[in-house]
């Protein structure tokens, strides 16, 4: 709901959420036509789940605690 009400420029999202995965919300943004670029992070370095986001069009992944390459990954 929030894409659809606000000029959102990128989705910093996390990979684990309490209701629905991180995947799940960028497939569900995508179905809605939304072409906001999403940007991962996670502590989980699942290889299916990553490779699922990578064909879904994720921009980049950032992996918990270090954040490293945040600056280069929004800027993009």
């Amino acid at each position: 709901a929030i894409l659809e009400q606000e000029n959102i420029q990128c989705v910093l999202c996390d990979m684990n959420l309490p209701r629905m995965n991180g995947v799940e919300i960028f497939r569900t943004a995508g179905s809605r036509g939304h072409t906001t670029p999403f940007i991962f992070f996670t502590a989980d370095e699942d290889p299916e789940t990553l490779a699922e986001a990578a064909r879904l069009g994720a921009v980049d992944f950032l992996f918990k605690p270090h954040f490293r390459g945040i600056e280069d990954a929004v800027s993009a």
